[in-house]
């Protein structure tokens, strides 16, 4: 992994204001050197809050100007930096700037352990900077070194409207499964998630959300940083 040269990503974050909250790991139990710094592009195809109550029209359209759409892409950008032997910190900024959180990853095996264990913890503001969101996250990957290195885990969020009127929904529990490819320079990592998601205010019928994405790491500027969701 190369260090981030410049925060010349940032300049894609302004163009949407709406967003969601990220589902999306990215990233295996490993921590990144003290003192390194990289970036990530991430990309996640989210279903959308459109109700399956037969107001979309056939076309995938309806009369509001909300969208009717089954799936929609979402793209993130991430950037984390090493704290210790041990420890991260990092920031995400959603769907085009409409939100940001910050994170903080511990890994508790050493270093010549087969399978590599952390834990992430993560605060910030989501949805349009409109919810505040907490979250949680248990990684498993494999020992570190080969070209891929399958990850998988656990992950909770938490989200609070900050509008007193608005609906609160339950937290968002899951699981997720994916594989960093590459060891160092550019690195992928494609992922599915499953997660309970129950929407509050309806917009969603289905209880259960499966979110694919794909995160891309090591590069200066992202390829995904136009697109929003939710």
């Amino acid at each position: 992994m190369r260090r981030l040269r410049s925060l010349s990503t940032l300049a894609l974050l302004a163009p949407l204001a709406s967003g969601c909250v990220s589902y999306a790991v990215g990233t295996t139990a490993e921590t990144l050197p003290k003192g390194e710094v990289v970036s990530a592009s991430i990309l996640e195809v989210i279903p959308p809050f459109a109700p399956d109550d037969g107001s979309c029209d056939s076309d995938g359209t309806s009369g509001t100007a909300d969208p009717c759409r089954r799936v929609q892409p979402m793209g993130s950008v991430e950037i984390r930096s090493g704290l210790d032997e041990r420890s991260e910190i990092g920031v995400r900024f959603i769907g085009g700037g409409a939100g940001l959180v910050g994170t903080y990853k511990r890994r508790l095996s050493p270093d010549s352990a087969r399978a590599q264990q952390a834990f992430i913890v993560g605060a910030g503001i989501t949805s349009g900077f409109q919810v505040a969101d907490l979250e949680g996250t248990f990684i498993v990957s494999g020992r570190p070194g080969g070209e891929v290195t399958p990850y998988g885990g656990l992950k909770a969020m938490l989200t609070y409207p900050l509008g007193p009127s608005d609906p609160i929904d339950l937290p968002t529990v899951g699981t997720f499964v994916g594989a960093r490819i590459g060891r160092t320079g550019i690195t992928i990592a494609p992922e599915i998630g499953v997660f309970f998601d129950r929407s509050a205010t309806g917009g969603r019928s289905s209880l259960f959300i499966v979110v694919p994405s794909v995160t891309i790491t090591g590069i200066g500027r992202s390829p995904f940083g136009f697109l929003g969701g939710c």
